[in-house]
């Protein structure tokens, strides 16, 4: 082991000391706190987030006297997220007893999941879900019966119960999972377009590099004010602002339109691109091709507040499509 591995290896080690590993608390003496304590470490990387899962070697412990204890408890592992080899502490937290990592290589390899025991006997277990792209989020938790989490699509994940409390004993072509407990599918892969944005049209048109194709993204739903009309610069500034050049997440709704066009959400971390250019007043509601209704809430506030396109006179407020229709007459 080099330098640099034994530093990589010994950095979890450091944090736990920093951030007091144990968990014991005063007065619990089921815990023999003079009892020697070894750990373990398991690790996971995904996307370039590092997953410390660090724990006592054994729940029991020997004794000076030959004789055994508990030497640790049901909170006392803990969970450190780094990334950039280590230097940049991310996330952490103390997880249950005997945590592991759940299957997660069937299609997507941006989540880790994290499965634990938080109680005695067979109590429960409890289910963590991490996503690490584009950013790293902890966005799921629940303790449950017996559980079990996967990822069984691009971005999407179950959970499972069982009245079997010992999950590893059952196959996986036996595995039943349940929607009411958690779906948390985002988008499919023929639903899905991830790349870069590396042209910005106008305030509703962009144009987005997945790997070494080119797509054209027109964003569903809304409209905004052409380039030789009112707002129509500003428009296009503050999607620029927002996306260029920045890696997104594109929910197509259609695949092709008359010219040629994606028609799709924007997504870049957790903000909803189509949405945010409404909220702020940038964009109007593409009435005609509209769906999502509670975009029609978002336009109404902002138009209250006067923001965007909504603070100037009301004769330069002419929708899109009523200028477009008006200039091709």
């Amino acid at each position: 082991m080099n330098e640099k591995e034994k530093a990589l290896f010994l950095f979890p080690i450091l944090l736990i000391i920093l951030f007091g590993f144990t968990c014991v608390q005063a007065g619990d003496d089921r815990i023999d706190l003079d009892a020697e304590r070894y750990l373990k470490v398991n690790s996971k990387v995904s996307n370039g987030y590092r997953f410390d899962l660090i724990e006592p070697k054994d729940f029991y412990a020997p004794r000076t006297d030959g004789t055994t204890v508990e030497a640790t408890n049901y909170n006392d592992s803990r969970l450190i997220v780094t990334k950039d080899g280590g230097k940049e502490l991310v996330f952490t937290e103390s997880v249950s007893y005997q945590p592991s990592f759940d299957n997660n290589e069937v299609l997507s390899t941006d989540y880790v999941l994290l499965r634990s025991m938080t109680g005695g006997g067979s109590c429960c277990d409890e289910v963590a879900v991490y996503r690490t792209n584009p950013t790293f989020k902890k966005i799921y938790e629940k303790v449950l019966p017996a559980a079990k989490a996967e990822v069984v699509g691009l971005h999407e994940i179950n959970v499972m119960k069982s009245s079997i409390w010992n999950t590893a004993a059952i196959p996986r072509s036996q595995y039943r999972y349940d929607d009411r407990i958690v779906n948390l599918k985002l988008l499919s892969a023929s639903d899905l377009i991830i790349g870069t944005v590396i042209k910005v049209a106008d305030g509703d048109t962009v144009t987005l590099k997945a790997e070494e194709t080119a797509y054209k993204i027109r964003l569903a739903e809304i409209d905004t004010a052409e380039k030789d009309q009112p707002y129509g610069l500003d428009a296009k500034n503050a999607l620029a602002k927002l996306v260029l050049n920045k890696k997104v997440h594109v929910k197509i709704v259609k695949k092709k339109d008359r010219y040629g066009r994606v028609i799709g959400r924007l997504f870049i971390e957790d903000i909803d691109v189509n949405a945010h250019m409404i909220a702020k007043g940038h964009a109007m509601v593409y009435r005609r091709y509209l769906s999502d209704k509670s975009l029609l809430k978002l336009e109404a506030e902002a138009r209250e507040k006067n923001l965007g396109v909504w603070a100037l006179p009301e004769e330069d407020r002419v929708p899109p499509w009523i200028w477009r229709k008006k200039k091709r007459k």
